[in-house]
């Protein structure tokens, strides 16, 4: 792991069941990646708009909506999801994204 990536097991228990959690812990996410999935999983409860992500994510009061699109799209790929059938991060269209309830896998 480079000083740029970090674990989900790092810092982030999401409340994953704990095989998920394993599998997470495996994945090599940049920094980035790991605050975005972090972010979602912590609010799991509601919507995180994008400019909640960007004041969670990136620490601004607002980031092109691109970006956190572009970001949605590369941890999908990592975390196998897709946006059509998402297991992990839902799209509320207009809104921004939140979890879906964690797989028992």
């Amino acid at each position: 792991m480079t000083s740029g990536e970090a674990s989900t097991h790092d810092s982030c228990r999401a409340g994953f069941a704990p095989a998920e959690e394993r599998r997470l812990s495996k994945l090599d996410l940049t920094a980035t990646e790991h605050d975005l999935l972090c972010a979602l999983a912590r609010n799991a409860a509601g919507v995180c708009s994008y400019d909640d992500l960007a004041r969670l994510v990136w620490r601004r009061k607002h980031v092109d909506p691109k970006l956190v699109r572009a970001f949605v799209r590369r941890l999908r790929g990592k975390l196998g999801d897709d946006a059509a059938k998402p297991v992990y991060i839902l799209t509320e269209r207009g809104v921004g994204y939140r979890m879906a309830a964690p797989p028992d896998r």
